[in-house]
């Protein structure tokens, strides 16, 4: 008898240690996805870094272009002949200028929304890591817990066999 009482001991310290070890796992598999998810978000808000230094530089080669463009407006309407400073040509360059100026803030509208985007990206990158590192550790939790009911079972049945608890008021029905 004393042999199956030591199997069975060792069984249940086996599927203990096994539920301990899966915890464990479960809290390192956690931690590791963890860290994964905030390079990302790192990644991401250096990408929302890049978008706004291209917008910004995007959107003074146009009002560069946009000025060259005027002078050259400026310079054609001056060499016909025309008076630069009444009517159609004053007209036609105010028009001229409202739609390069449109096209400045449309550039740094598509820039800020697709920086915004790359921010949100990092915000869930970053919540994800936080989740994964919370099942990681209630897994663990719950591996630990399984453990410990898994040692009671065995130790209860080892008592059973053995032939019952010591105190009658423990007594386990046969």
């Amino acid at each position: 008898m004393m042999g199956l009482e030591a199997l069975l001991i060792a069984s249940v310290a086996a599927s203990a240690g096994g539920q301990v070890y899966g915890g464990i796992s479960a809290y390192q598999q956690g931690k590791s996805e963890q860290k994964l998810a905030e390079y990302n978000a790192s990644l991401e808000r250096q990408r929302a870094r890049e978008i706004e230094s291209a917008t910004r530089f995007k959107q003074l080669r146009q009002a560069e272009a946009g000025a060259r463009e005027l002078s050259a407006m400026q310079a054609g309407a001056g060499a016909s002949g025309a008076v630069t400073t009444r009517d159609a040509p004053v007209i036609a360059q105010a028009k001229q200028e409202a739609e390069l100026e449109l096209e400045n803030i449309g550039i740094g509208r598509e820039g800020l929304i697709k920086a915004g985007q790359a921010r949100s990206r990092a915000a869930m990158y970053k919540a994800q890591g936080k989740l994964a590192k919370r099942r990681g550790i209630n897994e663990m939790i719950g591996s630990f817990a399984s453990a410990g009911g898994t040692l009671l079972g065995g130790f209860a049945e080892a008592k059973k066999d053995e032939g019952g608890w010591k105190n009658p008021a423990f007594k386990v029905p046969r």
